[in-house]
């Protein structure tokens, strides 16, 4: 696995490329790319566009609502509005592939990877997959929070898992807001269930966060039954869900509503479960920023809505850059 960090600022400086067995992948002015040598799979985030290359050498660029990709043997790049991605077999895999590779990457070297740049990354791969694939999104959001909890991800700090999780709950229901409830369940399921080697104050950060950020992520009026379901299908984690409503960026009245499911549940007084909520440990992870949403707050991500600016064409190798051969398994 190659994972590489350059400043979007200077684009016209960084231009380089890493050679594979498949061939050259471009890194030209990226915010970070992965590179799983085991799949011959890339990922490259930009500023305004997520570019997956599979083992077939098959390029799909995802940008500004639009898909471009080249078939393997054509020199004819194919656009098609992004809700059509799932459509095309190909594609599908080559983005599935992607978020495959990327998850690898998080699970083995979490801790060692910069939480600024991987977090752009991942909740940018994120938001185009399920935006691409969006019966699929909540599948997207588990393996990479499985990823994140394993415990092979030791090194990383309590907060950066915590934060890591809240941006790709916040970037998977953002992109596919008609699966904020399957997304929020696994995600606590995966993290309730999948977190072995992790200690208890982290699985409560982790799923406080994924709460909080699914609460304030989902279209409006639907925050309440989200949390209904949370906490129906893991009443062992009532304290955390609860937790995670108090701490969401969302008006009292939504966090009300919300709590009102859990103590209708539970038998219990809103006021009692309040109660166990500011006295829990859980350490409340800073909202995610950037793009903000229908219950005010915010998410990284690339815009998948369709919009009137062609995609770019996909990064190339040239004569000019600088190759550099990358040992399999190096970071």
């Amino acid at each position: 696995n190659v994972v590489s960090t350059i400043d979007p600022k200077n684009r016209d400086i960084n231009d380089y490329g890493v050679s594979t067995p498949k061939g050259v992948a471009a890194a030209r002015g990226t915010s970070l790319t992965v590179i799983n040598e085991t799949g011959n799979v890339t990922v490259t985030a930009n500023a305004d566009s997520v570019v997956f290359t599979d083992s077939t050498g098959l390029t799909v660029t995802i940008q500004q609502g639009q898909v471009t990709y080249t078939p393997v043997g054509s020199n004819v790049a194919i656009t098609v509005p992004i809700s059509q991605a799932a459509n095309v077999p190909s594609v599908a895999a080559a983005v599935k592939a992607g978020v495959t590779a990327m998850a690898s990457v998080i699970a083995g070297n979490l801790g060692g990877l910069s939480a600024g740049a991987l977090e752009n990354l991942t909740s940018k791969v994120v938001a185009v997959a399920s935006a691409a694939l969006p019966t699929q999104a909540a599948a997207i959001t588990s393996q990479v929070v499985t990823a994140i909890a394993s415990s092979s991800s030791s090194g990383a700090s309590t907060q950066q898992v915590s934060n890591l999780v809240a941006s790709v709950v916040a970037a998977a229901t953002t992109a596919a807001p008609a699966q904020a409830q399957d997304i929020a369940v696994q995600t606590v399921q995966t993290l309730n269930t999948n977190s072995s080697g992790s200690s208890a104050a982290a699985v409560s950060n982790a799923i406080s966060a994924a709460v909080s950020a699914a609460v304030a992520a989902a279209p409006a009026g639907t925050s309440a039954a989200l949390v209904d379901a949370v906490q129906t299908a893991v009443p062992t984690q009532t304290t955390n869900i609860t937790t995670g409503v108090q701490n969401a960026p969302v008006s009292q009245a939504t966090k009300d509503a919300a709590i009102s499911e859990i103590a209708t549940n539970t038998g219990r007084t809103a006021d009692a479960l309040k109660g166990d909520a500011a006295a829990n440990t859980t350490v409340a992870p800073p909202a995610p920023t950037a793009i903000s949403n229908g219950q005010g707050s915010t998410t990284p991500t690339v815009d998948t809505s369709t919009g009137p600016t062609p995609p770019t064409t996909p990064p190339t190798n040239n004569n000019n850059q600088e190759n550099t051969t990358v040992t399999p398994g190096g970071v």
